[in-house]
């Protein structure tokens, strides 16, 4: 399921600034799309399973080290 949230404000103006731009060359319509890309991907949550990889252990995961001195 797709949850959306709040883009930051810079985003924003970035995304304003490439438009501005693609209507300065003559390609409103491609800088447009190409906005709205750059907005769908950026106001997508990351899903759960990724803090798997970047999250912090659970402390059932953390394991002694073995003591290699005996």
């Amino acid at each position: 399921m797709l949850r959306f949230r709040k883009p930051p404000l810079s985003l924003v103006a970035f995304l304003l600034v490439v438009i501005g731009l693609g209507a300065a060359v003559g390609q409103l319509v491609s800088a447009f799309g190409l906005a709205l890309l750059c907005f769908f991907v950026a106001s997508i949550d990351p899903k759960s399973g990724w803090k798997f990889w970047y999250g912090e252990p659970a402390p059932e995961e953390i394991r002694q080290s073995p003591d290699l001195r005996s």
